[in-house]
C-alpha cells in the first residue's frame, strides 16, 4: 500500500508539473513498457487510443506481447485487454486485464518528452514503474521488446571505471609477479577511490 500511494503521489506531482504543457495527442498508437534495467525497457504491448466525435476516448490492443525466445512449444503469451480510459486533470488512466489479473495504468506527460507519459500499472497492493511511449509500429517482435535507453555521461563514466576495477582485479588475482601485483593493487585503490568519487 505504502508503495502505491507513493507512486500515485509522484503521478500526481508530475500532472502538476505538465499542466502549463500543451496535452499531448493522444490518438494513436503507444508502446506500454515496464522497467527492464538501469537503461532498457520491456515493451510489454502496443495500445491505440481514439477519441470519438462525441469527446469520448477509447483504447484497445493493437499487438500481444509476442512468443518469448526459446520458450517451449507449448508455452503460450498472456492476453490483454484495456479499457475505462480517462483523462482527467493531466492524469492519465485506463485498466489493463488479464484472465484473473487487472491493474491499472496511471501517468501523466513527462514535461521533457511529450510523446511519453510517465506512471505506474498496478493495483492497491502492488505497483510498479510503467511509461506510455508513442510509435508508429503495429507490431511487436521479440527481437524489438528490449529497448536501450541513452545513457548519461556521468553514468557512461561510472560503467567504465566499474569495467576498469574489474578488469583490474582479476588481472591482480591472476599475476604471479609480487612487483607487478604491488602497482596493480595500487592502480585498483586509484580506480575505486574515483569509483567512489563518480557513485
Amino acid at each position: 500500500m505504502r508503495l502505491r500511494t507513493i507512486a500515485c503521489a509522484f503521478v500526481a506531482l508530475l500532472a502538476t508539473v505538465s499542466a502549463a504543457e500543451k496535452s499531448p495527442e493522444l490518438d494513436g498508437n503507444w508502446y506500454i513498457t515496464s522497467q527492464g534495467g538501469a537503461a532498457s525497457e520491456v515493451r510489454q504491448m502496443i495500445v491505440k487510443f481514439a477519441t470519438k466525435a462525441s469527446g469520448e476516448l477509447q483504447v484497445e490492443v493493437v499487438a500481444q506481447p509476442p512468443m518469448p525466445k526459446g520458450a517451449p512449444k507449448d508455452y503460450k503469451p498472456p492476453v490483454y485487454t484495456v479499457g475505462s480510459p480517462k483523462m482527467k486533470d493531466g492524469v492519465l488512466t485506463f485498466t489493463i486485464v488479464s484472465g484473473p489479473s487487472k491493474t491499472t495504468f496511471e501517468g501523466a506527460v513527462d514535461p521533457k518528452e511529450p510523446e511519453r507519459f510517465l506512471g505506474t500499472q498496478g493495483d492497491e497492493n502492488r505497483s510498479s514503474l510503467a511509461n506510455l511511449v508513442k510509435t508508429d509500429a503495429t507490431e511487436l517482435k521479440a527481437n524489438n521488446q528490449l529497448h536501450e535507453l541513452p545513457v548519461p555521461e556521468s553514468l557512461k563514466a561510472v560503467q567504465k571505471l566499474r569495467v576498469a576495477i574489474n578488469q583490474t582485479f582479476v588481472a591482480f588475482r591472476r599475476e604471479k609477479d609480487e612487483e607487478k601485483k604491488e602497482l596493480l593493487k595500487a592502480n585498483l585503490a586509484d580506480a575505486e577511490k574515483a569509483f567512489r568519487r563518480l557513485a
